[in-house]
């Protein structure tokens, strides 16, 4: 067990019995029984969530997110349990250095994500939230509480200056921020093709690039689909990569460098979507 308390290996214990056996997430044919269980799930998710809110939106007026850091990672783990994932391992771990700020850069999946990244990140971590997030009723005053950083994607000179205070929180604060490099979801489980802004913040701020693969998510939730498949989850933290300088050249060399990695990960070949790319 790590200091954070966020085992290497966890417990596959008690698993549902509609449980999805696809570790790939190729097959999303849902039954009648486990359409019904999705239903189940969100009974028991939605008020989760509510007493969540409850707990810790009082606490964000009340002290800075780090006091009750430790709190909300139980809570997000908490969670994903009721919702049906299973993280059966993680590891990496000790590629993690405490007290060393990284750009985090994970694969992007689907809705479940924020609650992976705040339950097996074993630091303090902040991160990235497209602003149409901010709007939805609690949740994005939740977002503001926990120390998400608004993005408008549409907007480049907006995402620029968010960018910027990505920057400043890593030079500053010293605090890790979670951007990832696909910049959106997955629409087919395939590794979509990588946005320069994590590199280039990484080189503006000095810091190392730190690799994240979740393998599983997919196969429990995909964009656009509000269905939900239990199933397993396998995340893996890679040796940090850079610091990238200011050149052009070295940061898509580290951005190369993640992306081998995380196709490794996946066990993804990249040619089809180079191939998409050039059409």
């Amino acid at each position: 067990m790590s200091e954070s308390g966020i085992e290497t290996v966890a417990s596959i214990n008690n698993f549902s019995p509609v449980m999805a056996n696809q570790y790939s997430g190729d097959d999303n044919r849902f039954t009648f029984w486990q359409t019904v269980h999705t239903v189940v799930i969100y009974m028991r998710c939605v008020p989760l969530l509510v007493v969540i809110f409850i707990i810790f939106i009082p606490l964000s007026f009340l002290f800075k997110k780090p006091v009750y850091d430790e709190w909300l990672r139980k809570a997000s783990r908490f969670f994903l349990r009721a919702a049906g994932v299973r993280v059966r391992s993680v590891s990496g771990l000790e590629n993690i250095r405490k007290g060393e700020p990284y750009v985090l850069a994970p694969n992007h999946v689907n809705f479940l994500d924020p609650f992976i990244y705040q339950g097996y990140f074993p630091y303090y971590l902040r991160g990235l939230e497209k602003k149409e997030n901010f709007k939805i009723p609690i949740w994005g005053r939740w977002m503001r509480a926990v120390g998400q950083i608004e993005i408008d994607r549409e907007n480049p000179k907006r995402a620029a200056e968010s960018m910027k205070e990505v920057t400043r929180i890593l030079r500053e604060e010293r605090t890790s921020v979670m951007v990832a490099p696909e910049g959106t979801r997955t629409p087919d489980g395939r590794l979509q093709p990588f946005k320069r802004g994590p590199f280039k913040t990484a080189a503006e701020a000095g810091v190392r690039i730190l690799p994240m693969c979740c393998k599983g998510l997919f196969a429990i939730n995909r964009k656009g689909d509000w269905r939900v498949k239990p199933g397993f989850v396998d995340i893996v933290y890679g040796e940090p990569l850079g610091p990238p300088d200011d050149s052009h050249e070295s940061q898509k060399t580290v951005s190369n460098e993640l992306r081998k990695w995380m196709l490794e990960q996946l066990g993804q070949d990249d040619e089809p979507l180079k191939d998409a790319a050039s059409r």
